[in-house]
């Protein structure tokens, strides 16, 4: 998963890249609107991420994304303090709940490119 947000609140997209060995590749990116931040468009992908899975019925993630804040964030290791990502960060931590296991683990970003250019596509569209 992804976001990118061009000025930070600015025009905000998110990507999620979802790899089942049963269904293949799946692929989905949104613009959020024109006043979204980085880490909100960040949670956003990771939401969408996580609902699609449910969806196919997955029932253990291994999640990645480049976001500092966001892995420890949702793993615990971090309080969300700011006001704005709270509402993000607890529909998170829900969906992350319904899982049977959730892992996840901070790339850098060249190993995250698929969902980093969907995000992008996302602001361009």
């Amino acid at each position: 998963f992804d976001g990118a947000s061009k000025r930070n609140p600015g025009p905000a997209g998110w990507g999620a890249v979802l790899y089942d060995e049963a269904t293949g590749v799946s692929r989905m990116c949104q613009y959020m609107g024109d006043q979204h931040t980085n880490n909100q468009a960040e949670y956003a992908g990771l939401i969408a991420g996580l609902q699609a899975a449910l969806e196919l019925g997955c029932r253990r993630i291994p999640g990645q994304g480049d976001r500092t804040l966001i892995i420890p964030a949702v793993l615990g290791d971090w309080q969300v303090k700011n006001e704005g990502l709270r509402p993000y960060h607890a529909a998170a931590t829900a969906l992350m709940h319904r899982f049977a296991s959730f892992q996840a683990r901070q790339v850098r970003r060249e190993l995250n490119q698929a969902a980093d250019a969907l995000s992008n596509q996302a602001i361009a569209d």
